[in-house]
């Protein structure tokens, strides 16, 4: 698999950090926002190269040893063990001998917008084979918040009624289920599609 990369990110080998940081990926990857991961690899996000650069210094700081870690943005070199390229019309890394194969999207949450009619359209998802909803109680903020689970994948759907006439679905992944990204992005993705299929831009 590849990673899909947007702005600036680092990028580091699993096993290496799986072995060398305290309590391992299982402890450490939950501490991290925009994290994806696939079999090799895993990649976090971030809007500028400082902030990139910072995450870096900190994994070389728990014991990562420096060449295991690679701060990638744009055209911007690389080491011998990580390749980019373009797969589906977005940008990716894999590493070096392997298949690029299916992309691992750098998706965290979806929102979507669309007129109040479709207030419905979340519980009409239960019909869907393998798909779980369970609605947890309203917030003081009015609306609600779902669980969507189909299998092993699990996100969160607030479901926001600014107005009458208006209705907002923001669905996210967890961060403490990142080891599990790869499912909760599918169901991301599944969600945001059958969403835009009843009707929400």
């Amino acid at each position: 698999m590849a990673l899909g990369v947007e702005f600036a990110g680092v990028v580091v080998r699993t096993a290496v950090a799986d072995g060398a940081l305290p309590g391992g990926l299982d402890a450490f990857a939950p501490t991290l926002h925009n994290y994806i991961e696939d079999e090799h690899l895993f990649r976090t996000g971030f809007m500028s190269t400082r902030e990139a650069g910072d995450l870096a210094g900190r994994l070389c700081s728990l014991g990562l040893p420096g060449d295991a870690v690679a701060v990638e943005q744009a055209d911007g070199p690389l080491p011998d063990w990580l390749r980019r390229g373009e797969i589906g019309g977005h940008r990716a890394v894999w590493l070096a001998g392997q298949d690029p194969g299916r992309l691992v999207r750098p998706l965290q949450s979806v929102i979507l917008r669309g007129p109040s009619r479709l207030r419905d359209a979340v519980t009409a998802m239960r019909d869907e084979e393998g798909v779980e909803i369970r609605r947890v109680p309203p917030g003081e903020q009015g609306g609600g918040l779902f669980e969507i689970e189909r299998a092993d994948a699990l996100v969160d759907l607030r479901v926001h009624h600014p107005d009458d006439d208006t209705i907002i679905f923001w669905a996210d992944r967890r961060q403490e289920r990142n080891r599990r990204c790869r499912a909760d992005i599918e169901l991301l993705e599944w969600l945001g599609a059958a969403l835009k299929a009843a009707g929400a831009a």
